[in-house]
């Protein structure tokens, strides 16, 4: 994201620009945001530029690798759903990434492709609310941890 600035006719004389990038667990998050940093500065300095970098929230990929509580959950899933699941990765930031170290995580919501997460008119259906209600009643008075 890039912002600059005061009238669409005159030339901003300073922007600010805003990279997100979302790592693998595999990737190293430290590593990747100091290549950046340093491309962007490189970068500057060859179209003589003046450039202020801050790395800020650098977050690592994570998931749970405990695979009898994901198994356990998706079959609590599948249970509800009255179908086969797929287990997938999520690249987004939740409070996943708070506990991740303390206990498994998993996550289950109502998004779909139409929702248009963080966008205009986000929204999500009753029929998910629904769904991750009696998900997460299921998992509440049936998986064995």
């Amino acid at each position: 994201m890039i912002e600059g600035g005061v009238a669409p006719n005159v030339i901003p004389s300073e922007c600010v620009m805003t990279v997100n990038i979302r790592t693998m667990p595999e990737e190293n998050s430290e590593a990747i945001a100091m290549e950046v940093k340093e491309k962007l500065e490189n970068f500057t300095l060859k179209n003589n530029i003046t450039l202020d970098v801050k790395v800020k929230d650098v977050v690592k990929g994570w998931y749970t690798k405990d695979t009898k509580i994901i198994e356990s959950f998706k079959k609590v899933l599948e249970d509800v759903m009255g179908k086969e699941v797929k287990i997938v990765a999520e690249l987004g930031a939740t409070d996943g990434v708070f506990l991740i170290d303390k206990m498994p995580v998993i996550q289950f919501g109502t998004m779909r492709d139409e929702n248009n997460v963080h966008g205009k008119n986000e929204f999500v259906y009753l029929e998910d609310v629904e769904l991750v209600k009696n998900f997460v009643k299921k998992v509440i008075t049936s998986i064995d941890l």
